[in-house]
């Protein structure tokens, strides 16, 4: 799957499609704002990530994407996070997000802020969820020595206090492997 003009829709639909994946269980403790979640550790070869998953949360592999959903809820209130690799090796994280922009219809609630991921410079991105607005979406762009990737994370807006800190412990835990 390549990520460019409105590719974050086509990981927002492997997120829905991918909810019905049988789940995993784990072991570790992790503490964040709080919220004390069990975590445990998750690597995909394919991916070439490695990253801190709460245990019980499902897990479905794809070609070039991955999806992390929470097992509480229905298919389209349950939260999620889901990474996926550009096929393009020359694009840049700039370039991606701007297309976002453009194909999402320059949403008005589009907040760009730089930051770092894995070590890697990212773009992240608070939006709407254009196919369910009742789920609030925040994308990072991720510029890797393996190419852009993207992560989206959703959730019930209503959820999103709750599911914050478990999406930022997953995504500080993140690391790109070689």
């Amino acid at each position: 799957m390549r990520i460019s003009h409105g590719n974050t829709l086509a990981l927002c639909r492997i997120l829905v499609l991918m909810m019905a994946a049988p789940g995993l269980s784990s072991a570790d403790t992790h503490h964040s704002k709080n919220v004390k979640v069990r975590m445990k550790s998750y690597q995909n070869a394919a991916l070439h990530v490695k990253l801190m998953i709460p245990e019980g949360w499902k897990v479905r592999p794809a070609d070039k994407a991955i999806a992390f959903y929470s097992p509480y809820g229905t298919r389209d209130t349950r939260a999620a996070l889901g990474i996926m690799k550009s096929s393009q090796p020359k694009l840049r994280i700039e370039k991606a997000a701007q297309d976002e922009f453009k194909a999402e219809g320059n949403p008005p609630e589009w907040q760009q802020t730089v930051t770092h991921i894995g070590h890697q410079r990212a773009i992240r991105v608070a939006t709407r969820n254009k196919a369910n607005p009742s789920m609030k979406r925040l994308d990072f762009y991720v510029q890797s020595r393996r190419g852009v990737y993207i992560i989206q994370c959703m959730a019930l807006r209503e959820k999103w206090p709750h599911y914050d800190p478990v999406f930022s412990s997953m995504i500080s835990s993140l690391q790109f492997l070689p």
